[in-house]
């Protein structure tokens, strides 16, 4: 598998100049953030596990589970922070918004039928791009074809009708039990191939090889380029 860094995979997407800085720039402050709100995340645990609605009914094989919503939102409030507490002239301030659950714009749906998307990271430019991360808690294999690569993520991105995204670049984020780390990895990327749509994969080289480790390309519906998505690992602790 032929390995990539990020300034090819900008360029492999199709982006041109000046999108293709902006969306460097979009996708080294969601790598940042995330890695920092992980590291947040494990510092805090118990307190995390301690709020109401933060874990789901305990299983045999997983005596805590972490409720997806409330995972999702306690990482991104660290992001939030994180990024408030840059210093003035910071790269990031003022050239990148960042949403969670924010609904997306839509032609069909209103109100609380507008489907909320996990973590938005934005050019804050005009026909700037966007990173869309959809985020799915795994705990059994089944969930891989199900949830990950299924219609609630992978197909998120691809349908025909009001995808997540129309940009060339979306995130599919695994939340997964530190000690089971290197298992979901080889078990996703193992079931890549068989994903709706799938067209082409590359090892990502960004140095951080348990955050983000491959990308794949996948045909979309609406006719336009595939859209390559990262593959992200975010774990917690048990």
């Amino acid at each position: 598998m032929a390995e990539i860094n990020i300034n090819e995979l900008v360029a492999l997407a199709g982006y041109t100049q000046p999108k293709a800085n902006l969306m460097k720039v979009v996708i080294d402050c969601a790598v940042e953030t995330l890695t920092y709100a992980e590291k947040e995340l494990e510092k805090n645990w118990a307190e995390f596990c301690g709020k109401k609605g933060a874990l789901l009914k305990p299983h045999k094989k997983f005596p805590i589970r972490p409720n997806e919503n409330a995972i999702t939102y306690e990482l991104a409030d660290y992001v939030d922070d994180y990024l408030k507490r840059l210093p003035m002239g910071h790269l990031y301030r003022g050239a990148i918004k960042f949403y969670n659950e924010k609904p997306k714009r839509s032609k069909k749906l209103a109100g609380s039928n507008r489907k909320r998307l996990d973590f938005r990271f934005e050019a804050d430019f005009a026909g700037g791009p966007e990173l869309v991360i959809e985020a799915k808690p795994l705990f059994f294999e089944k969930e891989i074809k199900e949830k990950y690569y299924g219609a609630s993520g992978l197909g998120r991105f691809i349908r025909a009708v009001e995808p997540y995204s129309v940009d060339d670049l979306g995130g599919l984020l695994a939340y997964v039990r530190i000690d089971q780390t290197k298992m979901w990895q080889d078990k996703i990327l193992l079931k890549a191939e068989s994903a709706e749509g799938f067209q082409s994969i590359r090892h990502l080289n960004i140095g951080k090889p348990l955050f983000v480790s491959y990308t794949t390309a996948h045909k979309r519906e609406v006719g336009i380029m595939p859209i390559w998505m990262l593959h992200i690992i975010l774990r917690y602790p048990h």
